[in-house]
């Protein structure tokens, strides 16, 4: 049963990122993303302040619902 609860988790994280990139996507379309990278912690000038806020209470609400479920 280990392994199973193993496999699920790992399932369960895959497909939980891919949801998180697709809802991004939608947030901040490929074709405007000029961070280059994987890590960037400034907003790109062309978006205002309600898109970025908006975004993190996204990624917030996620790992809320994902933590306390």
């Amino acid at each position: 049963m280990c392994r199973l609860q193993g496999l699920a988790n790992w399932g369960a994280q895959i497909l939980g990122s891919m949801l998180g990139a697709a809802i991004l996507w939608g947030i901040f379309p490929c074709s405007e993303d000029q961070t280059t990278n994987l890590a960037s912690n400034v907003v790109n000038g062309d978006y205002g302040d309600d898109r970025a806020i908006f975004a993190e209470f996204i990624g917030t609400s996620l790992l809320c619902y994902g933590k306390l479920s």
